[in-house]
């Protein structure tokens, strides 16, 4: 009995040495990760030239752990990440990234030069046209007119002339009249002859007086129409003046408004140039900050992943969860081949 117990009692010193042996010649390394989740990485030699890397693990939630027992990991494979802040985080970088490309893809005015040719001048051009339009009807009356009025009334000029015929007729009878008497009175001629002689001249006398009235009348007539042409005339060549003065005035006035409907589109141009570069600054801002948040989130992203697998391999085990001063700790077992 007592060498039995000798016998197990020298069985455990040799394992304990034989523990302590292997432990020295194993390698450890200590990473400190975000949020105080420490991984305490310790490799161990097999004889087969298989090793294992025991991964110490401390997380503030188990959920943490993203790898399972039996996945094949490659070196830099994420073994702790806190997934819902990183889907948290991606849906802003998603929000972002969209906004960023409607703001690209929103359209921004570029300013159009302004087309002097095409300005609405519609009512002054309409105005122009009428004063050209008078004008020519002004001058075109006076052309026809000028002849006309220009030139005695052809039927006042020969009732003139009918009636200074009469009347030189109605005086040449006098005139024979008168020689007749003178030739009856020498001749002796009876009184009653004499008489009547005397009274046919009074009367062609008298038909001369009312001839020489009636041609009076008619030259004072003549005058009249004479007149009256000259100042109708007059009146035309004052119409075609002013149509003449109508038409510098509508000149005028489209020239001042197309001046001043240019002034206007120029003016325009230019505030619409301004506007556009100033919509092209407060785009590029925009961006700019969106893309200082997409920084930002980038870093926090970064931020939720703890642990990277050092090596490539195999989770071969991984232990139960334990919670030691507030923190969820595990051991991961990553069996790996050396070449």
């Amino acid at each position: 009995m007592k060498n039995l117990f000798a016998f197990l009692l020298l069985s455990i010193v040799l394992f304990f040495f034989n523990s302590r042996k292997i432990d020295d010649k194993s390698s450890t390394v200590v990473a400190q990760q975000p949020n105080s989740n420490n991984v305490k990485l310790q490799n161990q030699k097999l004889d087969s030239g298989k090793r294992i890397l025991r991964i110490n693990v401390s997380v503030n939630n188990p959920n943490h752990l993203i790898v399972r027992e039996g996945i094949a990991i490659r070196t830099g494979d994420i073994l702790v990440q806190d997934l819902e802040e990183s889907r948290r985080l991606e849906l802003q970088k998603n929000a972002i990234n969209l906004e960023i490309n409607n703001l690209r893809l929103k359209s921004i005015q570029v300013p159009i030069s302004p087309d002097f040719n095409n300005l609405a001048l519609f009512e002054e051009q309409e105005f122009l046209e009428q004063a050209k339009l008078k004008l020519r009807h002004a001058k075109l009356k006076l052309s026809n007119s000028t002849n006309l009025l220009s030139s005695e009334d052809p039927q006042k000029k020969a009732d003139l002339q009918q009636s200074q015929t009469n009347l030189d007729l109605l005086k040449n009878r006098i005139n024979e009249q008168e020689s007749l008497i003178l030739s009856m009175e020498s001749s002796k001629m009876p009184a009653e002859v004499l008489i009547h002689e005397r009274k046919k001249l009074e009367k062609i006398i008298s038909q001369f007086s009312l001839q020489n009235a009636e041609l009076e009348f008619k030259k004072s007539e003549m005058q009249a129409s004479s007149l009256l042409q000259s100042e109708k005339l007059e009146q035309l060549r004052m119409s075609v003046e002013l149509a003449e003065s109508d038409l510098r005035l509508a000149e005028s006035r489209l020239l001042s408004v197309q001046k001043d409907k240019q002034s206007k589109e120029l003016e325009k141009f230019e505030r619409s140039k301004i506007d556009y570069n100033q919509a092209l600054r407060d785009r590029d801002y925009k961006i700019s900050q969106l893309k200082l948040q997409l920084s930002a989130l980038d870093q926090k992203l970064a931020q939720t992943i703890k642990i990277r697998s050092p090596r490539s391999g195999v989770v071969q085990k991984i232990q139960p969860w334990k919670v030691k001063n507030n923190q969820n700790r595990t051991v991961l077992y990553l069996s790996y081949y050396v070449k």
